[in-house]
């Protein structure tokens, strides 16, 4: 906060939704943080949920070396933006895995389109594309579920989003978007929605 309090000047809002004719002042953003390190110890658990964690940030198949003819990781590529946090913030879905993320995660076996042989090409390979998003989905969490089960538990945390996102949201830098902030800090104050 000390930063923005002394190097942050008045500026318009410059997203594509909802800009401003107007200057926000960095104070809004002050004043909002200002009630994050009252909320941290109710947010972040004091159990195994807040383990200090290495979570790699785009965990693919592309990312990870494999020893030829075999199924032995060699190497994993690309750890520069990984960051140790509790696990209640690192836990998710790798980007492979993604799916919306109002869509329940679940174990039940996808199939292709009854009507996929009918198909064009181009729909048939979106559809195939489609279907091996939910297979990679499916793996994951089945193997989480079995494999890791800290991991799964932190999964399953009602409000898990809401909690990660206000996170995100109290380390960007000041660029006067208070409305994601504020939206994150009445989020997490009734996480009913």
């Amino acid at each position: 906060m000390a930063v923005i309090q002394r190097h942050s000047k008045p500026q318009l809002r410059q997203p594509f939704l909802l800009p401003t004719n107007y200057n926000i002042h960095p104070s809004e953003q002050t004043s909002l943080l200002s009630h994050f390190p009252h909320l941290v110890p109710h947010l972040i658990p004091p159990d195994s949920r807040n383990v200090p964690t290495l979570r790699h940030p785009d965990l693919c198949p592309s990312n990870i070396l494999l020893a030829p003819g075999s199924t032995k990781i060699i190497s994993v590529l690309d750890w520069q933006d990984a960051a140790i946090f509790p696990r209640v913030l690192q836990v998710g879905y790798p980007a492979v895995c993604e799916r919306g993320s109002s869509q329940r995660r679940n174990l039940q076996i996808t199939s292709l389109s009854d009507d996929f042989d009918e198909m064009g090409i181009d729909q048939q390979r979106q559809c195939k594309a489609a279907f091996r998003l939910e297979e990679a989905n499916l793996y994951y969490t089945a193997a989480t579920g079995v494999r890791n089960e800290e991991h799964m538990n932190v999964l399953k945390l009602p409000h898990l989003g809401m909690w990660q996102y206000l996170f995100h949201q109290t380390g960007y830098p000041w660029d006067a978007d208070v409305i994601n902030l504020r939206a994150a800090l009445v989020g997490i104050m009734s996480p009913t929605g």
